[in-house]
């Protein structure tokens, strides 16, 4: 599992415009810490220090949560393909990989993430109010 100071999105080009990065803070709440141009361009903007509640449907966002949460409490990476809604209704299919990375203070508490959003549309009220999770797998660092 890498350290979070030796990850640097420039080095990783393919990923700069849907990296992201969610920090979970000593209150348990999860946040945006870093969040790429095209990722940021479909969610809405102004990502940085959001929360999924802020981004998502109620819903979904309780789905996201404790998708970050399991990255980092069992130190595992998680290949998701989901279909879901934004707050403001916006309808996204999208692909991610997640991986936890540890903070300089030694705490597993950082997701890293890469999204990569599929071209198609799906409407709101089109059975995906809530998320769809259409493929999730797991693997342990």
């Amino acid at each position: 599992m890498p350290d979070f100071v030796d990850l640097d999105p420039v080095e990783m080009p393919w990923a700069l415009r849907t990296i992201f990065v969610v920090e979970r803070l000593d209150d348990g709440r999860l946040t945006y810490r870093l969040v790429g141009g095209g990722m940021s361009d479909r969610l809405g903007g102004g990502l940085i220090g959001k929360t999924a509640e802020d981004v998502f449907e109620s819903e979904y966002a309780g789905r996201v949560n404790a998708r970050w949460n399991r990255v980092l409490d069992e130190q595992a990476l998680c290949y998701a393909v989901t279909r879901h809604l934004t707050r403001a209704g916006q309808a996204l299919q999208a692909r991610r990989l997640l991986a936890p990375a540890r903070s300089t203070t030694g705490r597993i508490d950082r997701v890293v993430g890469v999204s990569a959003f599929d071209q198609g549309h799906f409407e709101a009220g089109s059975g995906i109010d809530g998320g769809v999770e259409i493929d999730v797998r797991w693997r342990g660092v």
